[in-house]
């Protein structure tokens, strides 16, 4: 469902801009789980308002810090990004602290394609709207991956594929043989 022209504010704070200058409005899910299906197509848009572009790291392994910092950031960026460190120290109980923003699970998640499926699957509950994957995994862990998140149907993340960390420099790289 679509509202008002993105230069005008939005009806509630369940609405996000979309490519054609338009509100896309999600429904609030029952529980605290993040929405997706509405929002995903913000996402993958190029949103009409800028703030709608960002998505800023509640990189902390403290849950109230966290919790504040999400609070703060709602209604000034299209998405949250739960990292390693947060999902590390509090689990799936982080995702679903998060407030009703469309998430994205920076996982990085890299093992035997059986392996990344299976967590896949496992995140899918949480309904992030985008989840990472190291592409260093090869392509049939990604096929994998991807066949995963397909039994999602429209509530399936984005999967993003991390092929060199941004840590890494040119000599670390030759380290490894690259």
């Amino acid at each position: 469902e679509t509202g008002p022209c993105a230069y005008s504010k939005p009806r509630s704070r369940n609405t996000v801009p979309c490519r054609r200058r338009t509100w896309v409005r999600y429904r609030r899910r029952p529980g605290p789980a993040s929405p997706s299906c509405g929002v995903r197509a913000a996402l993958l848009a190029r949103p009409g308002h800028p703030a709608a572009r960002l998505i800023p790291a509640i990189d902390t392994a403290d849950p109230r810090r966290a919790a504040d910092l999400a609070a703060r950031l709602l209604g000034h960026c299209g998405a949250l990004k739960c990292g390693l460190e947060l999902f590390a120290a509090e689990g799936p109980a982080a995702v679903r602290a998060m407030p009703a923003v469309p998430i994205f699970l920076d996982l990085k998640l890299h093992d035997i394609p059986n392996t990344v499926a299976g967590a896949v699957r496992a995140l899918l509950p949480l309904r992030p709207a985008m989840l990472t994957l190291h592409a260093a995994g090869g392509q049939a862990m990604l096929a994998a991956a991807r066949e995963a998140a397909e039994a999602a149907g429209a509530e399936r993340p984005i999967l993003l594929a991390v092929t060199v960390l941004t840590s890494i420099d040119a000599a670390t790289l030759a380290g490894t043989g690259v």
